[in-house]
């Protein structure tokens, strides 16, 4: 990679939310915050914390901060943090256009650095983060390290086994690369591996107690960054890509999910 990924985001935050129909999505979250997430995933925060009213939270790699405003909306006391200023100061801008209560500090999530330990009863990571972390353990022990006693981690990513295939209907799939291969920062096709994220989060003091492989489905909010498709040309579309008979990427896993607890 020939950029920093604070250098990435600084450049590309003016046009991002343009880029991948963000304005929509933050719409479609005013109207029911809950739809920030997938429906899984949802399942495994209310199972964690029936109430977020009140629950002390920090969002790392925040990026767009639409989970940052939903978890405000849901009652949270969030604090959002990201490598970029820029992604910060846009993000801020909005809350306090719609006077909302949320903290923004800049700091690189491998480290935390400035932000105290044993603060927050949840720490919560979206889509898309691990593509810029090259050091699994070290942003888990970080967030060990600020969550309090009895804190959760919730997080929902990419699946990883479907970064491996390309192809299309006709033409089946075909691979881009083994399952195997180790993540890279080099390599423009990195992913961590479920494996990667299991032993590191035993390794810095979590147990897991949820997992969920979560499928595309046609009200996902994530879902809007696939090839900047808006909820009315998906509507017009019948919702094809959400078949596995004629889009074969449907029949495997988006994301997984992941609720951790710490234990030291």
């Amino acid at each position: 990679m020939n950029e920093t990924p604070e250098q990435h985001w600084d450049k590309r935050a003016v046009t991002y939310w343009e880029e991948q129909n963000r304005a929509e999505s933050f719409r479609y979250i005013l109207e029911n915050p809950k739809r920030a997430f997938p429906n899984e995933f949802n399942e495994m925060l209310e199972t964690a914390f029936p109430t977020l009213s009140g629950i002390k939270v920090l969002v790392p790699s925040s990026g767009d901060n639409l989970a940052v405003f939903a978890l405000h909306l849901l009652g949270a006391e969030v604090t959002s943090t990201d490598i970029s200023q820029k992604q910060l100061d846009n993000a801020e801008s909005i809350a306090e256009e719609n006077n909302w209560k949320i903290c923004f500090v800049r700091a690189d999530s491998k480290e935390l650095a400035g932000l105290p330990e044993n603060e927050f009863d949840l720490v919560f990571t979206s889509y898309g983060a691990y593509y810029w972390i090259d050091d699994l353990t070290t942003m888990f022990g970080s967030i060990n390290r600020v969550l309090k006693k009895t804190g959760v981690y919730c997080f929902f990513e990419n699946q990883p086994l479907k970064n491996i295939f390309a192809g299309t209907k006709d033409k089946g799939l075909t691979i881009l690369q083994p399952y195997n291969i180790g993540f890279s920062m080099a390599n423009p096709f990195r992913f961590w591996k479920n494996e990667d994220y299991i032993r590191s989060l035993l390794k810095s003091g979590f147990i897991i107690t949820d997992y969920r492989d979560i499928l595309r489905y046609k009200d996902a909010i994530p879902d809007l960054a696939i090839k900047n498709r808006s909820f009315a040309q998906r509507e017009e579309s019948g919702y094809k890509e959400y078949d596995w008979r004629k889009n074969v990427f449907a029949a495997l896993p988006a994301w997984f999910g992941i609720c951790a607890k710490k234990i030291k």
